[in-house]
């Protein structure tokens, strides 16, 4: 199961172009990723880190940037008129 979502995971982060990180997790299971997601393309999958900070990095070729976020327009013009009528 591990590995067939280790799979799932680097197939999205190379289609969708979106950075992954698998944290915390034991040696032996960072290893069964590494190689479950080897084999993708357009993806590399690396492990970085020290210690029990060590995680597994999924890392697009073509990294998409997120898209802007913006905040909702409040007008303080149409409150004032909600609470004067």
């Amino acid at each position: 199961e591990l590995a067939a979502a280790s799979l799932r995971l680097s197939e999205n982060a190379a289609k969708l172009g979106r950075y992954y990180v698998l944290f915390p997790m034991g040696e032996e299971d960072r290893a069964r990723v590494v190689q479950a997601a080897a084999g993708t393309p357009g993806v590399r999958v690396s492990c970085e880190g020290e210690g029990r900070h060590r995680r597994v990095v999924f890392k697009p070729d073509a990294p998409t940037p997120l898209p802007k976020q913006t905040l909702p327009d409040y007008d303080d013009e149409d409150e004032d008129e909600g609470d004067a009528a």
